[in-house]
């Protein structure tokens, strides 16, 4: 994969059909053909005003224009073709369209940039034949556009997802629909969600998967390890789902692994509202209160009080009817009718993304020279895919040179908290399969982990407790059987732990004659 890039400023132009899942069920056979004339009624706009059409996905449409006032045209003489347009048996087609001017990079077609995900997020707020754009194309395009097109103030918005807020326009003509629904921003919604420092890289497949899970069950837990993403991840998922809940979503910040918890029932009652002290008195209080609403609850860092946090969602379940439960956690709840979804780190490209999209902003001058790719190769292989720790290392770039990030230890801030939760034996366990190499059998960690602390007949259920907990990984292979592993900065740490106690010699020589016997197996 090529690093260079070209950066520039470009306005995006994003659209996508209204209720096109709707569509579609209703019309499987005339909305296929609809969307292909959609398509190609955008493309005509797009190209005529010296706009590149990058990508369609489904039903969505993205293009960049080098001018702002160009792609504000393009969105115009678009909704007029549509609007014109004879749909036939689909009834009518009605595109909602966002415009937003920012600073990107280009590499091989694609565009990366905390832009590019704006211009998206401000277009889902709008609907059917509307066309909003963002402040700073609104500036860009102040004194450019013809008589007869003019932009609305529709205040200040606070988009799902970002950290800032923005202050979006809509576009006016006469021949475009000028009256709309309030905007689906969080500023309009009922909710309590935090805002996020930077946008989300990936997960789509994640997202839409989770969503699919919440609508057809009351209670779906998110798992995986720390600095996977289950907290960003749960937020991004309570702001795509406003639309689906009347009484709101609502974030509960439980604790973090390694620090202080408070109360689960207190926890929600302080975001929800209500009395504290009538809590304290009264606990049935607080599941009455919440017997007839509508609402989400997402509540993060279970593991810091799993026990009473099961307790309290298995009792929410049985009083209300309507009440979602999005949980994040280390491990699964274990209560009747929980849904786990394992967090994947991210893949390697887009843990590339993630960390050009995050090093950029912090150092403007940063480029990958072309005999250092290998380095930033090295570097996303380290980290795992995981999210938290791509960050860090992209703010360290700006104060040391890539060479120097990659040879920093990094395992003691990603894996001490983690490790400290778990058990005296299981902390003995995984400290001693750190030094296996890649994937491994249960044969291989009854080698090397069994002895003082931790008997052979453990060994099994010790690592299904670690599964559980996403501490280790679980690999199927091709013949079925079942191959373990962990995250390389967990046994960077594992392995620190063995050198202090005097343990890691000892048993990286049981590793490789481990190996060698494996190797001869395989040539015999």
């Amino acid at each position: 994969m090529s690093l260079s890039a070209i950066r520039s400023t470009f306005t995006f132009l994003f659209t996508d059909i209204e209720s096109s899942t709707q569509l579609f069920q209703q019309y499987p056979h005339a909305y296929p053909q609809a969307v292909t004339r959609h398509h190609e009624l955008l493309r005509k706009a797009i190209a005529t005003r010296g706009g590149h059409l990058f990508e369609t996905i489904g039903d969505a449409v993205f293009a960049a224009f080098p001018r702002s006032a160009d792609a504000v045209l393009a969105s115009v003489e678009a909704q007029r073709a549509l609007s014109a347009e004879k749909w036939a048996d689909v009834g009518k087609i009605r595109v909602r369209m966002g415009v937003h001017t920012a600073e990107a990079d280009l590499r091989e077609g694609r565009y990366f940039g905390p832009g590019v995900q704006r211009c998206e997020k401000m277009m889902s707020t709008g609907y059917g034949g509307q066309v909003l754009v963002s402040g700073a194309t609104a500036g860009a395009v102040s004194n450019q556009l013809p008589d007869g097109i003019g932009l609305r103030d529709m205040g200040t918005h606070r988009l799902r997802g970002l950290a800032s807020a923005e202050r979006i326009f809509q576009v006016t003509h006469p021949d475009l629909r000028s009256e709309f629904p309030p905007l689906k921003s969080l500023t309009t919604f009922l909710s309590k969600l935090p805002a996020r420092a930077g946008t989300v890289v990936g997960r789509e497949v994640e997202r839409t998967e989770i969503q699919r899970l919440l609508r057809s069950s009351r209670l779906v837990t998110i798992t995986g390890p720390q600095g996977i993403g289950k907290t960003r991840i749960a937020i991004e998922l309570g702001a795509d789902l406003l639309d689906d809940f009347p009484d709101g979503v609502w974030f509960v910040a439980l604790g973090v692994a390694g620090g202080p918890s408070r109360p689960a029932a207190e926890g929600v009652a302080e975001t929800l509202g209500f009395d504290l002290e009538r809590v304290r008195n009264d606990p049935a209080a607080l599941l009455e209160s919440l017997g007839t609403k509508q609402l989400l609850l997402i509540l993060d860092g279970c593991e810091t009080s799993l026990g009473e946090c099961a307790l309290l969602v298995e009792r929410i379940i049985h009083h209300s009817r309507h009440v979602r439960i999005l949980a994040t956690s280390r491990e699964v709840l274990a209560i009747t009718g929980e849904v786990a979804f394992r967090l994947p780190g991210l893949s390697d490209i887009d843990s590339l993304a993630l960390f050009l999209e995050r090093v950029v902003p912090l150092n403007s001058g940063f480029a990958v020279p072309a005999d250092q790719a290998a380095l930033v190769s090295q570097l996303i292989l380290l980290l795992d895919g995981i999210p938290a720790a791509i960050e860090d290392a992209a703010r360290e770039i700006a104060a040391s040179s890539l060479a120097d990030v990659v040879a920093r230890p990094r395992d003691e801030r990603w894996s001490d908290a983690g490790v400290a939760l778990l058990p005296p034996t299981e902390q003995t366990l995984l400290q001693r399969v750190s030094v296996l190499e890649g994937a491994w059998t249960i044969e291989a960690a009854e080698a090397v982990a069994s002895g003082d602390r931790v008997r052979q007949a453990d060994v099994l259920d010790l690592l299904a407790s670690l599964v559980e907990k996403s501490v280790v990984l679980t690999q199927t292979m091709d013949d079925g059987s079942i191959r373990y592993r962990i995250p390389e900065l967990l046994r960077q740490h594992g392995q620190r732990a063995l050198a202090e106690n005097g343990e890691l010699e000892g048993l990286r020589l049981i590793s490789r004659h481990l190996q060698a016997a494996t190797t001869g197996e395989r040539s015999a």
